[in-house]
């Protein structure tokens, strides 16, 4: 528990520096409990793998362009039935969000899964890095979100891979069903999901072991202190005392926004 306990030391110490992102370095902490968390907050089963880092296409979500470069989710869960894709999107700071990235989660959304899917292929098709998206195909396809063709990891073995993989995309079965989905924001403050309810859950649910309990007190730091305010500086910390919810937290505008 020693480790565990300064890792997290670490991250609430680290997170008041310039140009530390705490969202990159915690992500991974939120994801070993996310699956089991929706499933009692949303009522679902969920699966317990999630895939990070799910690539929007912006040519698919704006008419007015043709581009294969993405926007990113933090997280896409689905439940076992496969009728619902949540999409949950991290922030370690209450007034990280902006309203570009509010914009495109609900383009996402109304655009439905299985065209972001036909997205994700057309990305792959774009991009030089192939191994890389053929573990995101993989995971897809663990998912039963896709197929991919019969001779597709040959293609990825050979000395033409790159073109030999392009040839067969236009092969890749989207085979989900057009899920609901349903956006969330796993943020500090009274968000869709808080920090503080998420805490209370680790709480409850992880049954008194160490670990769970560690991180339930850095998620309500993260909750009470600033950024750049450690716990000494008291009159910075409350002036955020007042935004608790959705509808106050002031987004911030496209271009100052870190995506």
């Amino acid at each position: 528990m020693e480790a565990t306990s300064r890792i997290f030391d670490l991250l609430d110490e680290w997170r008041h520096l310039p140009d530390y992102q705490l969202e990159r370095r915690a992500d991974v902490f939120f994801a070993a409990y996310l699956p089991e968390f929706l499933s009692s907050r949303l009522g679902l089963k969920i699966r317990p793998s999630l895939i990070p880092e799910f690539p929007v296409r912006i040519g698919a979500i704006d008419s007015t362009s043709a581009s294969n470069q993405s926007k990113k989710i933090d997280y896409l869960a689905l439940d076992e039935s496969g009728c619902t894709a949540v999409f949950i999107e991290l922030k370690t700071e209450v007034l990280s969000r902006c309203e570009s990235q509010d914009i495109y989660l609900q383009q996402a959304k109304s655009l439905g899964l299985r065209a972001l899917l036909e997205g994700v292929v057309q990305i792959v098709s774009a991009s030089k890095h192939k191994h890389k998206y053929a573990c995101l195909l993989r995971l897809l396809e663990k998912h039963s979100l896709i197929m991919l063709p019969k001779n597709f990891e040959e293609a990825l073995a050979s000395p033409q891979y790159r073109s030999g993989v392009n040839a067969l995309l236009s092969d890749v079965e989207i085979t989900c069903q057009d899920a609901a989905i349903e956006v969330y924001y796993l943020q500090p403050g009274v968000s869709t999901i808080g920090f503080d309810e998420f805490a209370t859950w680790l709480e409850k649910e992880g049954g008194g072991r160490e670990v769970e309990m560690r991180f339930a007190t850095s998620l309500r730091r993260w909750t009470r202190d600033k950024a750049g305010h450690p716990p000494h500086c008291d009159a910075a910390n409350q002036s955020l005392a007042g935004i608790t919810s959705d509808a106050e937290y002031r987004p911030r505008s496209s271009r100052a926004c870190r995506l």
